[in-house]
């Protein structure tokens, strides 16, 4: 089922912020105030995508589990042992 990337992406965009937060008052002893919107984390989702095409001109697809460069890729459990365990 479709989701929404940018309720997960905001809440990782506050929980960095808080924990920057918390940081600047160990340091300085000052507060800070901390907001996490949405609409401004969506855009880090989309980057790269957008970087690609401004650059190079290339319009990036979806690899699923053929990425380049995490290997290996798609091991399941099975009930043989072999050289991955």
């Amino acid at each position: 089922e479709p989701y929404s990337v940018g309720d997960p992406n905001a809440g990782v965009h506050a929980f960095n912020a808080t924990l920057l937060a918390l940081e600047h008052r160990r340091r300085t002893g000052e507060g800070s105030m901390v907001e996490a919107a949405m609409v401004d984390a969506a855009p880090s989702v989309a980057a790269e995508q957008v970087i690609e095409y401004s650059a190079y001109g290339a319009l990036l697809q979806r690899d699923g589990n053929r990425g380049p460069t995490a290997a290996p890729q798609n091991l399941y459990l099975s009930t043989e042992i072999d050289e991955f365990g």
